[in-house]
């Protein structure tokens, strides 16, 4: 079972201030802080199945991969088991550092 062990605050770019759950979850034997991938989508506006194509497209050795980012499921709407990733730390920064890279380059790219 999760549980809440503190809320992340971060500024995501042009959305003003966004608050993240954080939790704690067993990934490879150890207990580590964690988020879900549901939880970047939603605070980074993206679609879920593009965050989870995001995270199996990730340019990163198969240990990084195993040691960052624990497979999981959840719920949805629909009552359908749905694929979700939990990610520690290093992934979420790997993943996310994609992210805001991406829309700096936009910004600067309309500013030329």
């Amino acid at each position: 079972m999760l549980r809440p062990i503190l809320m992340l605050k971060f500024k995501v770019q042009q959305k003003g201030l966004k608050t993240m759950l954080v939790e704690a979850k067993r990934i490879s034997k150890a207990e580590v802080t964690v988020v879900s991938s549901l939880d970047v989508a939603e605070t980074f506006g993206k679609q879920h199945a593009h965050v989870l194509r995001d995270i199996k497209e990730l340019e990163c050795s198969e240990e990084f991969r195993l040691s960052n980012f624990g497979e999981s499921s959840y719920i949805n709407s629909q009552n359908k088991k749905q694929p979700m990733y939990y990610m520690t730390r290093d992934g979420f920064t790997i993943l996310v550092i994609g992210y805001t890279w991406r829309e700096s380059n936009a910004v600067q790219g309309s500013l030329h």
